[in-house]
């Protein structure tokens, strides 16, 4: 599963893995690059709420066997080289 860049920036997105479990996921700041992992109260990590994945990367979540690959779109700004 592919996210955008522009996508994550607006506010924290619900996305829905493996059929009906929400991943929340959102700039850890305006243009930032980390995104903000969290869970429902249903579901945590193995200690926590929320994780901070760097923009630009994929990662896994596995969840009762079954692994789902998400990756996190990461803006590259061109800039005149003269």
């Amino acid at each position: 599963m592919f996210i955008p860049y522009p996508w994550l920036s607006e506010s924290p997105k619900e996305v829905l893995v493996f059929g009906d479990i929400p991943v929340y996921l959102c700039l850890s700041e305006r243009n930032g690059r980390h995104c903000l992992i969290t869970l429902s109260d249903s579901h945590r990590f193995h200690d926590t709420q929320a994780i901070s994945v760097p923009v630009g990367t994929a990662f896994e979540i596995e969840y009762r066997g079954t692994v789902c690959e998400i990756q996190l779109g990461r803006r590259l700004v061109l800039c005149d080289a003269t």
